[in-house]
């Protein structure tokens, strides 16, 4: 086995490790997941729960039933959405790329609900980009 993955919240209040290599990594370009985290489309990577632990301050991580089948877990902190539950598939994490520690580190390997996606997504570098923030 190679080394653990390891993530937090924003905060660093709530830490994770992942204790298996991620096998499958995808962009999510659902309404849905557009909505609940605020962006064009969102990027997790799904495994099996048994290799997702968390490892400190439980107590914090909160949860939001934003369908009959799905569930954001975040730091009831500072609000950053670590992991997805769907009861269609109980036994995994849907655990948010953003949150690794090296969040390079993983490519997503698909996108899903393609139908959905916004059309600019495509185009995104064709606009100008910055270094730093805009005007820097």
């Amino acid at each position: 086995m190679s080394e653990p993955i390891t993530g937090r919240c924003a905060c660093g209040a709530i830490h994770y490790r992942i204790t298996t290599r991620i096998r499958q990594a995808v962009n999510c370009h659902c309404s849905m997941c557009r909505s609940h985290n605020g962006s064009a489309f969102t990027s997790y990577a799904v495994l099996p729960g048994r290799y997702f632990e968390l490892l400190d301050n439980e107590h914090k991580l909160t949860d939001y039933g934003f369908s009959e089948r799905v569930h954001k877990h975040f730091c009831s902190v500072c609000g950053t959405p670590l992991f997805n539950t769907n009861s269609r598939y109980p036994d995994y994490r849907m655990v948010f790329l953003g949150t690794l520690d090296d969040a390079g580190a993983v490519m997503p390997n698909a996108n899903i609900f393609c139908s959905s996606r916004l059309g600019w997504v495509r185009e995104i570098d064709a606009i100008p980009s910055f270094n730093e923030a805009f005007g820097k």
